[in-house]
C-alpha cells in the first residue's frame, strides 16, 4: 500500500512538473523574448536574416507550433526580403514532441510571397537561403535511409515573382494553392496544385494534378498520372484567350545521374491534339534534350487563327484545310535544335525530311524536304487569276523560300502549277545572295 501511495504521489509530482513546464513554455512563447531569440538562432543556422512576429505553442487538440509574420531575407547584397509568410502552422503528434518519430502530422502556410531576383551583375537572392536550408536540414551525419512524414501540407494563396534586372524579364504567379496528404520519402502520394499568373502581356491560369515519389536519398524523383487544365490570354490571344489541357502519364528524374526520362506527354489546345515523349541527359554539366512530338489530324486555318496569326487568303478554300505532322529530334547548347525527322501532310501533299536550327544564330537555318505531290494554283492568293503562267508560279514559289532566308532543299514528285505538271521537281535555296535560288525538272 505504502509502495502504490509512493508511486501514485510520484506521478503525481512528475504530472504537476510536466503541466508547469507546458505552461511555461506556453507563456514564454507568448513573449517578445522567445519569438526574437527563435529567428535569431534560426538566422545564425541559415545565414540569412529571419524576422518573426508572433509565436504561439498549444497542446490541444494535438500540440502546435503557430508563427505569423515570418520573414527570411534579404539575402546578402540585396534590398528586399526574399520571402515572406503571413502565417505557419505546424501541428505535431505527442510520439514527435517526446522525440520517438519524425512525423508531422499538418502544415498550413498562408499567403507566402517569394520574390527572386537577379541583379545586374547576376547575382540572385535565393542561393544563400537554399544552401543554409540545404545545411540544416543535413544536421548530424547520421546513417540510415531519410524517415519522416506529413500527414497534411496545404499552401494557400501563394505568390511568387521572378525578375532579371540584366533582360528585363518578369514573370509573376499569384494565387497559389497546393494541397498534399500523407506525404513521406519512397511513398507514392497525391498532389493538387493551383496558380495564376502573368509574363509579359500574356495572363495564364492553371491547375496541375498528379501522383509523386520522392526518394532524397538517392537523389530520385517520380510522378505519375499528371493532368493540366488552364487558360492563356492577352497579347495576340486577347481577352477571350484559349483553353489549354494535357497530362503526363510517368516522369522520372534521377539528379544523381542527371537525367530526367517524360513518357505520355499529352496536349490539348490552339486546335490540336498532341502527344510525345522527352528526356534529358547531362544536367549537371552539358543539358541535351531528346523529343518525339506527334499531332493527331488538325485544320491548320483554325488553329493560326486561335492565335490571331490568320494564314493568308488562297485561291482555294480547300488550301490549308488539314494537317498531320511527326517531329523527332535533339537539342544542345553547342549545336542548336535539330529535327531528324520531320514528316506529315498538308492537304492532299505528303512531305518528310529534316531541319536544323544552329546555335548562337551564327548560321542560317537548314531545311531538307521531300514532297511527293502539291498543286500549287490552290495556294495562290485569290486574285491572281488565270493569267499566271507556269513559270510564274514557279518563281514566285522560289521567291517566297529565299525571303525566308534559310538554307533549303525541296525536292517535289510531281508539281502542278497553272495547267502544267513538273516531274522531279528541285528546288535549291541558299541564304545570304550566296546562289540564286534555283528550280529544275521535267
Amino acid at each position: 500500500m505504502r509502495l502504490s501511495r509512493i508511486a501514485l504521489l510520484s506521478l503525481a509530482a512528475l504530472a504537476t512538473a510536466l503541466a508547469s513546464v507546458a505552461i511555461l513554455v506556453w507563456v514564454a512563447a507568448r513573449t517578445s523574448w522567445i519569438e526574437h531569440r527563435i529567428a535569431a538562432v534560426l538566422s545564425g543556422e541559415i545565414g540569412v536574416p529571419v524576422a518573426v512576429g508572433e509565436l504561439a505553442i498549444g497542446y490541444f487538440p494535438s500540440p502546435y507550433v503557430a508563427a505569423t509574420d515570418v520573414v527570411l531575407g534579404p539575402a546578402p547584397g540585396a534590398d528586399a526580403p526574399t520571402a515572406t509568410l503571413a502565417s505557419l502552422r505546424v501541428e505535431l503528434p505527442w510520439k514527435t514532441v517526446l522525440g520517438r518519430a519524425s512525423q508531422v502530422e499538418r502544415i498550413e502556410v498562408a499567403s507566402p510571397v517569394v520574390n527572386l531576383a537577379v541583379d545586374e551583375a547576376g547575382r540572385d537572392n535565393w542561393t544563400a537561403l537554399v544552401d543554409g536550408f540545404a545545411e540544416l536540414g543535413d544536421g548530424d551525419d547520421e546513417s540510415g535511409p531519410v524517415d519522416w512524414s506529413v500527414g497534411v501540407l496545404e499552401l494557400s494563396a501563394g505568390t511568387l515573382g521572378f525578375g532579371d534586372a540584366r533582360d528585363g524579364t518578369a514573370v509573376s504567379l499569384t494565387a497559389i494553392a497546393v494541397e498534399a496528404r500523407d506525404v513521406a520519402p519512397r511513398e507514392r502520394f497525391g498532389l493538387k496544385s493551383r496558380a495564376a499568373g502573368q509574363v509579359g502581356e500574356y495572363t495564364f491560369h492553371a491547375a496541375v494534378d498528379g501522383w509523386i515519389r520522392l526518394d532524397p536519398d538517392t537523389d530520385s524523383y517520380a510522378g505519375e498520372q499528371w493532368s493540366f487544365r488552364g487558360w492563356l490570354g492577352g497579347g495576340e490571344l486577347g481577352l477571350g484567350g484559349v483553353e489549354l489541357a494535357g497530362g503526363v502519364k510517368s516522369l522520372a528524374a534521377d539528379l544523381a545521374a542527371g537525367t530526367v526520362d517524360v513518357q505520355g506527354l499529352e496536349f490539348e489546345g490552339l486546335g490540336l491534339r498532341a502527344g510525345g515523349e522527352l528526356s534529358v541527359t547531362g544536367l549537371d554539366s552539358a543539358p541535351s534534350v531528346a523529343f518525339s512530338i506527334e499531332t493527331e489530324p488538325f485544320a491548320p486555318r483554325a488553329a493560326a487563327n486561335s492565335v490571331n496569326r490568320p494564314l493568308p487568303e488562297t485561291a482555294s478554300p480547300a488550301a490549308f484545310a488539314r494537317a498531320e505532322l511527326s517531329v523527332r529530334g535533339r537539342s544542345d547548347a553547342v549545336s542548336g535544335w535539330s529535327i531528324d525527322q520531320l514528316a506529315g501532310q498538308l492537304d492532299d501533299s505528303r512531305f518528310e525530311g529534316s531541319a536544323v536550327l544552329p546555335a548562337g544564330g551564327g548560321e542560317p537555318p537548314r531545311l531538307r524536304l521531300d514532297v511527293d505531290r502539291i498543286a500549287l494554283d490552290g495556294y495562290l492568293p485569290p486574285d491572281t487569276g488565270e493569267s499566271a503562267t507556269p513559270q510564274e508560279i514557279f518563281t514566285a514559289m522560289v521567291d517566297a523560300l529565299n525571303a525566308l532566308d534559310i538554307d533549303a532543299e525541296i525536292t517535289v514528285g510531281r508539281a502542278e502549277a497553272a495547267g502544267a505538271v513538273v516531274q522531279g521537281l528541285r528546288i535549291r535555296v541558299e541564304p545570304d545572295d550566296r546562289a540564286p535560288p534555283a528550280a529544275d525538272g521535267s
